[in-house]
């Protein structure tokens, strides 16, 4: 019990009433009920000692009552022992540094949110009241950074025991290491991880120069992400530097960050400081696994997760790579998943909101898989929404392809939607799709030539499909058209990549060239006899959802293909029998700017409802036609899809880049592209003329389609390419 109770000193209180006392400190305030705390709170100032306060009360409560009530009060956080004098500004401001709850945690009571303490933070006893001991630190520069002004206040701190710079490069698990860089890509920084990851020590980053300074991560090997983590994502998001770099084998960043002031620093050093105090205290630190970035021009403090990638070379476990040798043993197990309620847009197992809080934090410009997104609104919002979201590559060894074609792995991703959650699904959902498709080299598979392979795999010829025109007129076919690119003839006797694949049809592993799936294998291996593209990859909340959005795509794109190159005239649409409030109020709104819209059924042998949503100016010829593509099992939704992608088109606004397709290929007259309308001399197809029968779970869906396909002779395999440290 405490013999001289006082009030902890970054407390107030006010009496209210006979039962009533209110307390309040810089953070929050609460009131206390009880007649005993209201007469025994404004003793406890220090002077009268716990048997003083006794007598003092005795003619109005028992002895235990104001015992028991300074205990409980003590509990509560809200007094403590006088001690020796009075409490410092500084032991005020530390007791008010616990974020959980500024009343209930006692100076010098450890504890932590999330992670443990530093295994450097060790308690002490003082007058028989448990502290914690000073926190060793020590400083360490690179690349020629100033650590003098950060040094001083370290210096300074009482919670911190400064053991001063050192240059030896060396590793001390007792020892928070602070390492001030001038740029996160300096090379040393790499050579700085491994060590400390064998070391098993503690270290943290620091930029101060720049009107945005860098501070963190706190790297705790064993428990947060590494440096190699955290370079993986930011090499992608300065990716001409890195490729700079690597190329040039660069003894240093290009250093961009020089700027500052004396004020600016004591910005950067000053917060660094209060964060070592924290966890000095064994308070948990925004440090913590994360950057922190203080942009001084607002100001604005932003916190960037750094993810911890179960594949990392330096703290995780790489893949395979081309090591793997053989295919899987375990088949791939698809099971039941629900389908949620909501199906505006498509079918999902949650909605586009719970998509996106589990997604979040993969957007930062820093440490995200994502760099930034942006939302977008097309005119009254008949068009719905979109999301611009960008996405790094992380690939050093070959030059950026600044062009952002589709057969480019980094750029920008476009996602659509009725409502602007769904857009933002739809937007981050497609950007990491695609960065999850990009060849780093770890993916499990083998290098082989085809004859040497003894494992069931699927020929490239049989993928490919191109004739022996196309490829002797390759060079005139590019010349017509950056999407008319035909890649060498396969040559037999060349070793190239492979990677596995389940074939849902036949329940067994096969080869595929990885090529054929992956970006930049091409680069990389050499071998130009595929192009990777998007068709039939997709992501999902799980994995049967994933698979039902890709399925749905190459429906679309070979029910397209058919239509396209055929240039068949394919029946229109009853836009109307559809009843979709969304469809009719957006096909109102384009032709109230005196465009043509139409829907075209370009449903094919499958059965599965495909749709061309097309539109055009009359003054502008059919070679400036807007096209939007849908495909889904519910024909409702397959048009919605369609129509919503043709919003897109009419976003950015495709209307030149389509005619100089029609001008390329050499179709430009009204009659060579009539198939852009519907055919006038069939009925226009209804929503009855589309067979569907609902399901609420993905894998009945799926199971359905492989039947499907297997009565057509097709074959239909899927490749897990989800990645450890995304997830999606």
């Amino acid at each position: 019990m405490l013999k001289s109770p006082r009030l902890r000193p970054h407390l107030r209180f006010v009496p209210v009433d006979s039962e009533t006392i209110w307390l309040a400190s810089e953070l929050e305030d609460r009131h206390l009920k009880g007649a005993a705390f209201r007469a025994v709170l404004p003793l406890c100032d220090g002077v009268h000692s716990t048997d003083q306060i006794v007598d003092v009360l005795s003619d109005r409560f028992e002895p235990a009552n104001i015992y028991f009530s300074i205990i409980r009060l003590e509990a509560l956080g809200l007094i403590e022992e006088a001690g020796a004098g009075p409490a410092s500004l500084a032991q005020m401001f530390y007791d008010l540094l616990d974020p959980l709850d500024v009343f209930k945690v006692p100076a010098g009571s450890p504890k932590s949110r999330g992670l443990p303490l530093l295994p450097a933070v060790r308690e002490g006893c003082v007058d028989g009241k448990s502290v914690a001991r000073p926190l060793a630190v020590r400083l360490m520069s690179v690349g020629g950074a100033d650590v003098k002004e950060l040094a001083a206040r370290l210096d300074r701190s009482s919670l911190l025991e400064f053991r001063g710079e050192n240059s030896v490069d060396a590793f001390d698990p007792d020892l928070l290491t602070i390492v001030v860089t001038p740029d996160y890509l300096e090379p040393e920084l790499e050579v700085l991880n491994r060590r400390a990851l064998s070391a098993k020590a503690p270290w943290l980053l620091l930029k101060a120069a720049g009107v945005i300074p860098w501070l963190g991560p706190l790297f705790l090997p064993g428990r947060t992400a590494c440096m190699e983590c955290l370079l993986d994502r930011l090499r992608g998001h300065r990716r001409i530097e890195s490729w700079h770099m690597a190329q040039t084998n660069a003894a240093s960043s290009l250093r961009r960050s020089c700027a500052a002031t004396p004020h600016s620093l004591d910005v950067a050093c000053g917060l660094l400081g209060t964060e070592l105090e924290k966890l000095a205290l064994g308070r948990p630190s925004m440090l913590a696994g994360q950057v922190v970035t203080v942009d001084l021009r607002e100001p604005r403090i932003t916190e960037h997760s750094v993810c911890l990638r179960p594949q990392c070379p330096a703290c995780g476990k790489p893949g395979p790579g081309r090591s793997a040798g053989r295919l899987p043993k375990d088949p791939l197990l698809l099971t039941r998943r629900a389908k949620s309620g909501h199906r505006d847009g498509g079918e999902r197992i949650r909605e586009a909101s719970a998509t996106n809080a589990l997604l979040e934090t993969h957007v930062s410009p820093i440490t995200g898989a994502i760099g930034w997104t942006q939302s977008i609104e097309i005119g009254s919002g008949y068009f719905g929404h979109y999301c611009l979201c960008s996405w790094p590559s992380s690939s050093r060894e070959t030059p950026p392809d600044l062009s952002n074609t589709r057969a480019a792995p980094a750029g920008i991703s476009m996602g659509k939607g009725r409502t602007e959650a769904q857009a933002r699904a739809s937007g981050i959902g497609e950007a990491l799709e695609r960065l999850s498709v990009e060849w780093r080299g770890d993916e499990p598979g083998v290098c082989a030539r085809a004859s040497e392979l003894s494992e069931p795999f699927i020929h490239p010829q049989r993928l490919l499909g191109y004739s022996q025109s196309q490829y002797r007129d390759r060079a005139q076919w590019r010349e017509k058209n950056w999407t008319s690119y035909v890649p060498l003839p396969f040559d037999e006797s060349a070793p190239i990549d492979w990677s596995p694949a389940w074939s849902l049809t036949e329940g067994r592993w096969k080869w595929v060239p990885t090529s054929y799936m992956f970006f930049n294998n091409r680069k990389i291996s050499g071998n130009n006899f595929f192009r990777g593209d998007t068709n039939g990859v997709a992501a999902g909340n799980c994995l049967e959802e994933a698979v039902a959005q890709a399925f749905c795509e190459l429906v679309e794109r070979d029910a397209t293909a058919v239509w396209w190159y055929n240039r068949l005239r394919r029946p229109g649409v009853d836009l109307e029998s559809f009843g979709s409030r969304f469809v009719d109020d957006l096909v109102r709104a384009i032709r109230s700017q005196d465009f043509e819209v139409n829907a075209i059924d370009l449903t094919h042998d499958l059965g599965i409802p495909v749709f061309a949503a097309t539109s055009h100016h009359p003054s502008k010829g059919l070679e400036h036609t807007l096209i939007g593509l849908g495909a889904h099992s519910d024909p409702r939704i397959a048009l919605e899809r369609a129509i919503t992608e043709l919003g897109q088109s009419w976003q950015v606004n495709e209307h030149s880049e389509m005619s100089k397709i029609f001008e390329r290929s050499g179709l430009q007259t009204a009659d060579e592209l009539t198939y852009l309308t519907p055919d006038p001399t069939v009925p226009l197809r209804r929503r009855h003329d589309f067979s569907y029968a609902p399901t609420d779970d993905f894998l009945e869906d799926i199971e359905r389609w492989v039947q499907l396909l297997r009565a057509k002779g097709l074959e239909i395999l899927i490749a897990d390419m989800t990645r450890p440290d995304i997830g999606l």
